[in-house]
């Protein structure tokens, strides 16, 4: 009875110096580890009693093979123990994870973990996967990198990751069989070096040509030093032209000068597309590169890659060789518009909108032009209605045409005509007033010669 009773009160006082943990399932886990390696090392020394008995001739072959039966289930149950409480414990602890700017401007991160001391036993070894999550996605490369941890060991282990999404704030991903830990970080950011951070949320566009394109771009540093750039642009074929503006202040910035206390500057990068441009630029994607120079050198100290596709727009104008329409209400009059397209691409499903007073409508033939190629001209009859009702007089109709590009709607300048409801006698009010003036003028004029002669 000696034994036993010494056996539980060993337990009680190893369980007893045990490190407090906040949960008690924790706390259960520990003691089960704790009790499962004594019961190990009581194996142990019962397998060499019996093999010691055995090499005596004092024991059977069974009775050996049951001890070593024995210790190996034991050993076992002393791996699920140690398994139990790796999943129940913190893995690791972050020391540091540091920010820093690359060469080529690309934001990385080191990470430095240290594993917790968890008294496991020299031969438990353990895999972890460990990336950089942003939310619920990683956006670190490589996106996963893998550490093995061996006993008891407190050894540190420092990981290098590029960011694929510029942050400041990231979850450490742990994972381990079926365990898995987030540990919520703030970067702390390397200010050793004199880099120079360059981003774009919009680093890909579209170019109409003959127009201009706009790329945000942010700067970021870490360096606490006054700082003087330069930004340069290259890839841009010939005829194209660039300014930066400054997003804050709306000026037009020719080189930059951070302030000790400035981390951070919004630009805006605006590039000039020719009107005319070669065909074989067209719908190809340009690369670009934006690089950071430091003042007064050709030093580069971060770089930026853009992309532009220089796509064509139609371009619409509309005439017409009359101008002027006179008709009476209940009458129709055509008149013939003129549809240019002035721009470098195909203009599709192109529609016809007026502004018509009360009484008047009007109608296109076609009603919608299906496609008029670049530089090409159509022509298009046009039909006034006057209802029975229309009040006679002189009114501006306003014409557009409207179609739409990939990137936005498109209309024509207004085309202005002038349209002329007549009385049913024949003549409008202007007339009647123009005729009223004129037998006014002309008999003052008689009246006027006749009283000389007298």
């Amino acid at each position: 009875m000696r034994r036993p009773i010494a056996a539980v009160l060993g337990i009680l006082l190893c369980s007893a110096a045990l490190p407090a943990y906040p949960q008690s399932s924790n706390a259960e886990k520990y003691i089960e580890l704790r009790q499962a390696q004594l019961n190990e090392q009581q194996a142990e020394a019962k397998q060499k009693q019996t093999d010691d008995l055995f090499k005596a001739g004092l024991t059977s072959r069974s009775d050996l093979d049951r001890a070593v039966a024995d210790l190996e289930r034991i050993h076992l149950d002393t791996q699920k123990a140690q398994i139990a409480l790796a999943n129940e414990l913190p893995s690791f602890r972050v020391l540091s994870a540091i920010k820093s700017i690359d060469g080529d401007g690309q934001p990385r991160v080191r990470v430095v973990l240290q594993p917790m001391s968890h008294s496991y036993e020299a031969s438990f070894e353990r895999m972890y996967l460990i990336g950089l999550k942003q939310g619920d996605t990683i956006v670190s490369e490589p996106y996963q990198q893998q550490i093995r941890i061996s006993g008891n060991s407190t050894q540190t282990a420092t990981l290098q990751y590029r960011l694929l999404k510029d942050t400041d704030e990231l979850t450490i991903s742990i994972l381990s069989g079926t365990k898995k830990e987030d540990l919520q970080v703030l970067l702390q950011h390397d200010r050793s070096g004199d880099t120079i951070q360059l981003s774009s949320p919009n680093f890909s566009q579209d170019g109409v040509v003959g127009e201009k394109v706009e790329y945000p771009v942010n700067l970021g540093r870490f360096s606490s030093s006054a700082q003087d750039l330069a930004l340069k642009v290259d890839g841009l074929p010939a005829g194209f032209t660039t300014e930066w503006v400054d997003v804050d202040s709306k000026a037009k910035v020719n080189r930059l000068r951070f302030t000790e206390s400035q981390n951070g500057m919004k630009l805006l990068l605006r590039i000039f597309m020719p009107s005319q441009l070669d065909s074989a630029l067209m719908d190809k994607v340009i690369p670009l590169r934006v690089h950071a120079l430091s003042g007064g050198s050709e030093r580069v100290l971060g770089s930026l890659d853009l992309q532009l596709r220089p796509v064509g727009a139609p371009q619409l104008a509309l005439s017409s060789e009359n101008l002027l329409v006179r008709l009476r209400a209940g009458e129709r009059k055509t008149t013939v518009v003129i549809l240019d397209n002035l721009g470098g691409t195909d203009a599709r499903q192109v529609t016809f909108e007026a502004t018509l007073p009360v009484g008047i409508s009007a109608e296109f033939s076609p009603a919608t032009v299906q496609s008029i190629g670049p530089h090409a001209q159509q022509r298009v009859t046009m039909t006034f209605i006057a209802a029975g009702s229309a009040v006679a007089g002189e009114y501006d109709v306003k014409l557009k045409a409207l179609t739409r590009s990939r990137l936005s709607d498109i209309e024509s300048p207004d085309q202005t005509f002038r349209v002329e409801v007549e009385n049913p006698g024949g003549s409008t009010p202007m007339i009647a007033i123009a005729g009223l003036v004129m037998f006014v003028v002309v008999g003052g004029v008689i009246w006027s010669v006749k009283s000389l002669r007298r």
